[in-house]
């Protein structure tokens, strides 16, 4: 049945939602050298610290390049693997229930709020991070039965291997004393210090998250009162439980609410605590019913909004291990509340596949949003429209299409929403740029840089159109402002690299254009570029060498070869400048009889 509900998605493209910045424009992914490698490890990168998650990603991109089948079925093949390791787990912690296992794992693959972690590229994180994290589980299930401290080791390696995949694996250590509360393991000093290694390890990686994350300015303290904060973490949870039971209304976007707060933001701490305290009390000898609250809640502790990071209130995905406790604790308090009545744990799990089989029906269609960025963010703007972001998405993926006027719509739509945020300009100004109305897109750029100075791509975009315009000095000054700002911006090099040879600065635009063959090697066109700056040198050697590259990387374009040929004729090598010729003729280029006549 999980096949059946995801397997339209291995044909589903990347979407304009971070894919763009974990893969397809992720040099770090695209380039995968040893020193780019290395790199995932050293700094942060897509504002989070995940190592493993983008060696993953940089491992598909080797394999199948920019073709998303590749990163959609290794998603799926680890959701599949990830459902039997959750089944595993919990037939070994309840043995003696048969169906159990079943529904737990069943709510696991189908629930419509899993959907984003397995069908969204850039989720990644999600279904790798449980890969490992339920390896890390079933080690110490086996560690609890032998005390052999082999499953120990093995138990906190995998951890590890969870944590540098998602930072959200930090409460690993915590789950582990629930293990040992739900078995009954006698409290002792033992029972903490071999758990001192798992939290050392959860403060290491989220003293990382969290210097990444602010540096990247996704974490805002100050957004929020201490109260307010409270009162959205409280009405985040209730979100999330109300989700499970009616996964209706689902969204790739939840925003905010705005203040001043409706009711059920302003009471949802009252409502939090009521719930959570009678279910508590009610159940507070069923370890299995405590277990799984305390399990749910611990998952999303870091996750719900008492520390504001990111712009939306809740996030699908964030469910992914979060909902296993919730499915034992509702669970065991309907068996507990209906057992008398059903008599059989089989008629209950009758009850339950009905259940989840409304779940994958519900999933199927959920599924279908992620289809590309039009599905994406159409559903969210069906969903919210009074948010931004879903109109300023919709339109970049338009322009993607070159859908400019319906592009031009929603940016305008972004705009009128919300006439500050900065990305919304440059996006609109790139659909001006690229009708080719200049006054426009430098109007929309000027008030990107107005409103952020820091936004690489305006500068970039505002120098190219200076450049298109003939004002060279303004077009160096923007173009070398966005590459401070990103040191490993290939267009930005590109196009300065293009002014400084329209200005006959042939050193300067030698070395910009092999800063963009350092960050791009497989771009055969940068390699041209560099090898006619060569030329202009006068170093016709370096040329040749810099094209048998470009050739060899795009052996079917016909101007590499007369580009070769001239390089060979100032050399004085007229003959393999002729069968250059030659060949660039066949490829379509029309070479000037005079070509084929040594230079005297």
């Amino acid at each position: 049945m999980t096949l059946f509900v995801y397997f339209q998605s291995l044909s589903f493209d990347f979407v304009n939602w971070d894919d763009d910045y974990y893969v397809i424009n992720n040099l770090e992914v695209t380039n995968p050298t040893m020193e780019n490698l290395v790199s995932f490890f050293t700094q942060g990168n897509t504002a989070n610290y995940h190592p493993i998650t983008m060696l993953s990603l940089a491992f598909n991109y080797v394999l199948g390049g920019e073709n998303a089948f590749g990163y959609h079925l290794f998603n799926l093949i680890f959701h599949v693997f990830n459902t039997a390791l959750l089944y595993i787990w919990v037939r070994r912690i309840w043995p003696t229930r048969k169906y159990l296992p079943l529904f737990i794992a069943g709510v696991f693959a189908l629930h419509p709020m899993h959907v984003e972690s397995v069908a969204w590229i850039s989720s990644r994180k999600d279904v790798l991070f449980f890969c490992f994290y339920f390896l890390g589980l079933l080690s110490y299930q086996e560690f609890h039965k032998s005390s052999a401290r082999k499953y120990l080791i093995g138990a906190l390696l995998f951890f590890i291997f969870s944590a540098l995949s998602k930072p959200t694996a930090v409460i690993f250590p915590i789950h582990l004393l629930l293990m040992d509360y739900l078995q009954s393991r006698e409290f002792s000093i033992k029972l903490i210090l071999e758990k001192v290694p798992f939290f050392m390890v959860s403060v290491l990686i989220g003293l990382a998250t969290v210097l990444v994350q602010t540096d990247a300015g996704a974490v805002n303290v100050d957004a929020y009162s201490v109260i307010e904060r409270l009162q959205l973490a409280s009405y985040a949870l209730n979100m999330y439980v109300a989700k499970f039971i009616a996964p209706i209304h689902l969204s790739s976007f939840y925003p905010y609410p705005s203040r001043p707060f409706e009711t059920l933001v302003s009471i949802a701490p009252i409502i939090f605590a009521a719930g959570l305290g009678g279910v508590l009390w009610k159940w507070r000898q069923n370890r299995n019913v405590v277990f799984g609250v305390l399990f749910f809640l611990s998952s999303l502790a870091l996750l719900v909004q008492l520390v504001t990071v990111g712009s939306t209130i809740i996030s699908e995905r964030y469910t992914y291990l979060a909902y296993i406790g919730l499915s034992l604790a509702i669970y065991f308090i309907l068996e507990d509340v209906l057992f008398k009545k059903l008599k059989t744990e089989k008629t209950l799990s009758i009850a339950f596949m009905f259940v989840l089989i409304g779940f994958s029906l519900v999933s199927f269609n959920r599924v279908k949003v992620w289809k590309n960025g039009e599905t994406l963010w159409t559903d969210a703007i069906e969903k919210f429209p009074e948010v931004a972001g879903s109109w300023g998405g919709r339109g970049v993926y338009y322009r993607m299409e070159k859908k400019y006027s319906k592009a031009l719509k929603d940016l305008n739509q972004a705009v009128t929403l919300n006439p500050n945020e900065a990305m919304f300009y440059s996006n609109r100004g790139n659909i001006f740029f690229d009708l080719g109305q200049d006054d426009n897109a430098l109007f929309d750029y000027n008030n990107c840089i107005r409103l952020d100075s820091t936004d690489e791509n305006a500068f970039a975009n505002r120098g190219a159109i200076f450049g298109r315009r003939g004002q060279y000095d303004e077009a160096v000054q923007d173009l070398s402002r966005a590459i401070d700002l990103d040191p490993n911006f290939v267009n930005a090099y590109m196009n300065r690299g293009i002014i400084y040879s329209v200005l006959n600065q042939r050193e300067q635009a030698k070395k910009d254009y092999q800063k963009c063959v350092e960050l791009e090697p497989d771009n055969h066109g940068i390699w041209n570029a560099v090898a006619v700056e060569y030329q202009y040198l006068g170093s016709f050697d370096s040329s040749v060498m810099v094209l048998n590259t470009a050739i060899q990387l795009e052996p079917n374009e016909g101007i590499y070869y007369f580009n070769r040929g001239i390089s060979y004729r100032l050399l004085g090598d007229q003959a393999s400048a002729n069968a250059d010729f030659d060949y660039a003729t066949t490829l379509g280029v029309q070479v000037d009889p005079g070509y084929y006549q040594p230079i005297n």
